[in-house]
């Protein structure tokens, strides 16, 4: 299967959130975009519940049993 190069891109929460100060907007957080027919091809099904390890400069995604 080809490899894929992706970009790490400044993203935001879903949500703004409340702190003991009340309402805050959500800052910026690194955001990963993965979509695509070769996830399908990698047995990433939709739907499917994956685990995330992560590593120094590595991250892990594993299929989970339905």
């Amino acid at each position: 299967m080809k490899n894929r190069k992706l970009k790490v891109r400044a993203g935001y929460y879903d949500r703004p959130y409340i702190d003991r100060i009340g309402y805050r907007p959500s800052a910026q957080v690194p955001f990963v975009l993965l979509k695509g027919h070769w996830l399908e091809q990698a047995n990433f099904a939709m739907g499917q519940n994956i685990s995330v390890e992560f590593r120094e400069n590595q991250l892990i995604l594993t299929t989970q049993p339905s």
